[in-house]
């Protein structure tokens, strides 16, 4: 299974906060491969939704051969946009250190992480739920150790954002000096 997570962190530029990052998920293995943007590459671009919006009607259905035949199309509108690199959807997913727009100063991608930031008393309450519904022991064994990794804050798949400087699920209040990446995890 493929988790997209955003890891923030202090750094004073985007390469420190790439390698930071990198270090970070090699200390913590928590799955059996990543990659930095990955499947999601270009999420944390402000102009990714509004792109896929129009990449929709170009290739409604997203069917791998038209989205083929429909490369060039995708990328003319990229840089119709005001894009010179390689649009989301033309990109490869096993790029080593990712794009440039998987790892962007937190000021120009808080909206995003915002939007993808789950409360993690929340979402632990959720997993408890499930924990006091389920029969199997396993199951709910498995429930309420992500309920616990959620309130005790410590790095878990089934957060969307996590901040590794500080160790928890906190968004810096004052966003400058702070990177977010975007992050493909497969466990």
């Amino acid at each position: 299974m493929h988790f997209g997570i955003i890891l923030l962190v202090e750094a004073e530029e985007k390469d420190e906060a790439r390698e930071m990052d990198e270090e970070f998920l090699e200390e913590n293995p928590k799955a059996d491969w990543w990659k930095i943007g990955g499947r999601w590459s270009g999420t944390l671009n402000p102009l990714n939704q509004a792109f896929r919006a129009e990449a929709e009607k170009i290739i409604p259905d997203e069917d791998t051969e038209t989205l083929e035949e429909s490369r060039p199309l995708l990328q003319a509108k990229w840089e119709e946009m005001g894009r010179s690199d390689v649009n989301p959807l033309n990109r490869d997913s096993y790029k080593d250190g990712g794009y440039d727009d998987d790892v962007m100063p937190l000021s120009e991608a808080i909206s995003i992480v915002r939007k993808r930031w789950t409360n993690p008393i929340s979402e632990a309450a959720k997993f408890e739920e499930e924990a006091r519904k389920e029969k199997d022991p396993h199951w709910r064994g498995y429930y309420l150790r992500i309920a616990g990794t959620l309130l005790s804050e410590y790095f878990c798949l089934d957060a969307n954002v996590y901040n590794i400087t500080t160790g928890d699920y906190s968004i810096p209040e004052h966003p400058e000096g702070w990177f977010a990446v975007k992050v493909d995890i497969h466990a």
